[in-house]
């Protein structure tokens, strides 16, 4: 599955050299522990949080210190608690459908790529005013209970059916707008019938959407 490279230190308890990190992990008692990890880290960030918190963390490490440029809190409970649709502040959305597909008509040559995601969703702006919102992440999975891995490429779709390379529209006063994005190669060969669940998070200003939905993965042939 493509995805944004992580590096961690795994035979070192610290990061002995400054070093990206990017991933998922929970707040406790003693600071940040990454999935997989024992190591507890301080997370320098303007932001605090509580015990218990679950976050998706993009920064990076020195010593027992995160430097955290970008986070995303999740639910404690995990990926199965991420809703299909989330309403707060100026916006509705809901994630609709997700309609992953491989294309092997007529064949498909060795390593060629024709992997396919076409997600649909729907807008509401509660507010008399206009609001731009942002697509800021996208995560795949393969897995029910798993949140992923974070990937790059989901755009609207334009009006000839492919990605448009933007990532962001503008809703009037009241308006409601069902809208399709499109990714190609997010995801990897081999997969077909099963579920492919997809997460994806949103913001205007300060405030954030998260919604997650999955789509058996077809094929043509």
């Amino acid at each position: 599955m493509k995805q944004i490279l992580v590096i961690l230190t795994l035979t070192l308890p610290l990061f002995s050299r400054p070093e990206y990190f990017i991933g998922f992990g929970r707040i406790e008692k003693d600071g940040f522990v990454p999935d997989g990890e024992k190591t507890a880290f301080r997370l320098e960030c303007a932001e605090k949080f509580e015990v218990g918190t679950r976050l998706w963390v993009l920064g990076y490490g020195r010593g027992n210190v995160i430097f955290v440029d970008e986070f995303l809190r999740l639910p404690k409970e995990g990926a199965k608690a991420i809703p299909k649709s989330h309403t707060a502040g100026s916006l509705s959305i809901e994630l609709v459908s997700v309609d992953p597909w491989c294309d092997h008509m007529p064949i498909v040559g060795p390593g060629e790529r024709r992997q396919y995601l076409i997600v649909t969703l729907k807008f509401k702006n509660q507010t008399d005013l206009s609001v731009e919102i942002a697509l800021k992440r996208s995560f795949l999975s393969l897995d029910e209970s798993k949140e992923g891995s974070p990937v790059s490429g989901l755009s609207l779709r334009s009006k000839e059916g492919t990605g448009s390379g933007k990532t962001a529209l503008t809703l009037k006063g009241g308006e409601e707008r069902t809208v399709q994005w499109r990714g190609d190669n997010l995801y990897e060969e081999g997969h077909h019938q099963r579920s492919l669940y997809v997460i994806l998070s949103f913001a205007s200003g300060k405030e954030q959407w998260l919604v997650r939905n999955s789509g058996i993965v077809r094929v043509t042939e």
